[in-house]
């Protein structure tokens, strides 16, 4: 499986029946990459709680393929998935945040990405943003930052579509 749906802590589905927030409206698409369960069912959980649609994948690979295409959506097992916006983990085994980023870039991906490290030290934002990541979150995630974050990323998605 590419993506994974949380539905509630510690359950995925498939990509296939994705499951909507409790909201009574979807603020928009997430997709959620970060290699640790833990971190992905967190962000999930206060993601879904603002009123956002999650979908989780577990590193840079799997993003890359169900987010531009690759064999996984040849083979018909991706819907479209459609996105308003990605939060990366920028340091996993396989396929890193800083490899994963400028792939989706390279294939003309337009969609906000948010940087989400531990990283915090001089420079470690300037490095996800040259990336090309659009905002940089760190660890552990302020729920109250991560959601005016995620909301003003989803303006900005906006404007980019309509531009």
């Amino acid at each position: 499986m590419i993506f994974g749906v949380n539905n509630k802590a510690g359950s995925s589905t498939a990509a296939s029946t994705l499951a909507i927030s409790k909201s009574s409206e979807v603020k928009g698409r997430v997709l959620v990459v970060d290699d640790i369960a833990e971190n992905r069912e967190i962000l999930s959980y206060y993601l879904t709680k603002a009123g956002y649609q999650v979908v989780t994948a577990d590193d840079g690979f799997a993003a890359v393929e169900g987010l531009v295409g690759g064999a996984a959506m040849r083979r018909g097992v991706l819907p479209q998935q459609g996105f308003d916006l990605v939060l990366m983990d920028m340091s996993m085994p396989r396929v890193s945040g800083y490899e994963a980023v400028p792939r989706l870039r390279a294939s003309g991906y337009r969609t906000p990405i948010v940087a989400v490290t531990a990283h915090s030290l001089a420079g470690d934002r300037e490095k996800c943003l040259n990336a090309g990541c659009d905002e940089y979150v760190t660890k552990p995630v302020d729920p109250k930052r991560l959601v005016e974050v995620c909301d003003r990323m989803m303006e900005m998605g906006r404007l980019r579509k309509s531009a």
